[in-house]
């Protein structure tokens, strides 16, 4: 019988006892009832502001109570269905405003955590925060994300991996330097600015050599951001493409990849070919 006993409370320890592979995830601080009361009415007003000065004032307002008041933000934002960016409601638009006030760099571990809320804003948010402040210790967290089932989730993880010198989610990518490019392309360039590397090079010259412009631009604009000089040959030869769009995509991937330099954008036809003529004699 003694024996049995010992056999059953050591089976009770090893289920009670916490799993050490999986640590919680760091959590956010509460606030107590009253600061709760308080926050809720704030909130209110964030929302129901009807002047940009007021949303101003009311986000710095609800941003006072500090990081108590995210799960709260978070809370609000799970209420809204999820939409594209660009047709995210005021209300989205307003909490983020406040949610970017509340959270810094030493938050990292909790907007780890973050990623996979049951809200898709809130994933996004903090994927977008984590490729800002490009902790290493968030790439795991990123990679996890990139199966997402939300789109836009997706991006917002592909440019975390990208910033944190990773070329996970190179699809992804690829497809946003194709098909948004207007609305995406400065973060896309910010996310590969620093890391360059022939891995990445070899990844994306192939489309160079595709028959559909579009895939001809995106490869070109992406190695504007990440491409080696191993890829100035391919590139060059594209300066005497008809189309006007693959041009400036050409001369603007030779800026970034020899000179480290920001696209010039909307150049005219004769721009276009003066500076296609001087990257000849340069190179």
């Amino acid at each position: 019988m003694a024996a049995v006993s010992i056999s059953l409370l050591c089976v009770l320890a090893a289920v009670q006892a916490p799993a050490a592979s999986k640590p919680a995830a760091a959590a956010w601080p509460k606030l107590d009832g009253n600061r709760m009361k308080e926050f809720g009415l704030a909130l209110d007003s964030l929302k129901r502001t009807l002047t940009p000065e007021g949303v101003e004032e009311m986000a710095t307002k609800v941003a006072s109570f500090g990081k108590g008041g995210v799960p709260l933000l978070y809370e609000s934002l799970s209420r809204q269905k999820s939409v594209p960016e660009e047709d995210e409601p005021e209300d989205v638009k307003r909490v983020k405003r406040a949610l970017d006030r509340i959270v810094t760099k030493e938050d990292v571990p909790r907007l780890s955590g973050d990623v996979v809320h049951k809200s898709a804003f809130v994933r996004r948010f903090a994927l977008r925060k984590l490729a800002e402040y490009q902790d290493p210790g968030a790439l795991a967290a990123a990679r996890k994300a990139l199966t997402d089932h939300d789109e836009e989730a997706r991006f917002e993880a592909t440019l975390t991996c990208f910033a944190l010198g990773s070329i996970d989610g190179m699809p992804v990518m690829i497809e946003a330097a194709r098909d948004r490019w207007p609305k995406v392309g400065v973060r896309i360039r910010a996310a590969l600015e620093k890391h360059r590397s022939d891995e990445a090079t070899d990844r994306l010259l192939p489309l160079l050599s595709s028959k559909e412009w579009q895939e001809v631009c995106a490869g070109l604009r992406l190695l504007a951001g990440i491409g080696t000089k191993k890829s100035i040959f391919a590139v060059s030869k594209h300066l005497d493409s008809t189309d006007n769009r693959i041009k400036e995509n050409a001369i603007n991937a030779l800026r970034g990849i020899v000179d480290n330099e920001k696209p010039i954008e909307k150049l005219s036809a004769f721009d276009l070919a003066e500076q296609a003529n001087a990257w000849k004699k340069k190179l």
